[in-house]
């Protein structure tokens, strides 16, 4: 038997229906748009949202970055008001009170040129502490014996006072020098002081406290008359 003709046969790769290598690509007029897929749907609404989120947020930074200058400008360019200032209240004085005296503070007045008459009455300062009296002492340069004698204080000025008179040194004793003391003696003491005060001279200064005050002066020359009381 003879092998069939290939006329008569059908050749799967020479019919009319062209191969998969033969067939000619469809133009573009001829293809359809194919339908997006939900995924890819999605994934394009999640792009233009973000792109819409990074244009509202963009726009609010610009805001707060034009407020920002705005805000900052006005201060550097505005004149500066001074800062307020605290109000300061100052303590309230206390009230001063004088302290008591403790006598160290007693002095003499020096008489002018540092002369006495031979009646005299010697002015000083300071007070005596509570309890305590001012008195005078004088005596000889060449005698140890002292004499006494009573001090008032000023009726207006209580830092000041003034001894009584006395008669200080015999009447022949011109320029001769006497010292004085100015003490604190307690008042107790003061009935044997006033007594004493009248001429009985005392071996040593009476009891008394704190700091005594001396001077020394001289009779001058001319006034030689006893005291009258």
């Amino acid at each position: 038997m003879s092998s069939p003709s290939s006329d008569s046969g059908v050749d799967s790769r020479s019919g009319d229906e062209p191969t998969t290598e033969n067939r000619e690509a469809p133009g573009a007029s001829d293809v359809e748009p194919a339908e997006p897929r939900r995924g890819q749907l999605g994934e394009v609404r999640r792009f233009g949202l973000g792109i819409h989120t990074w244009n509202v947020l963009g726009a609010v930074a610009g805001l707060a970055s034009a407020i920002t200058g705005l805000y900052f400008g006005f201060h550097t360019s505005s004149p500066r008001l001074p800062a307020p200032q605290k109000a300061t209240h100052s303590a309230a004085p206390k009230p001063t009170t004088a302290s008591p005296s403790n006598g160290s503070d007693l002095a003499f007045v020096r008489p002018s040129k540092g002369l006495i008459p031979r009646c005299t009455s010697m002015r000083g300062t300071g007070r005596a502490p509570n309890g305590y009296r001012t008195w005078v002492a004088f005596r000889s340069e060449t005698d140890r014996e002292y004499y006494l004698a009573s001090v008032a204080v000023d009726a207006v000025d209580a830092n000041t006072w003034q001894s009584t008179k006395a008669i200080v040194g015999e009447a022949a004793a011109v320029h001769a020098r006497f010292h004085f003391y100015a003490f604190n003696a307690p008042v107790s003491d003061d009935a044997k002081l006033t007594e004493l005060s009248y001429g009985t001279p005392v071996k040593a200064l009476p009891r008394h406290r704190g700091r005594v005050a001396t001077v020394v002066v001289a009779r001058n020359g001319t006034d030689t008359a006893p005291c009258t009381y």
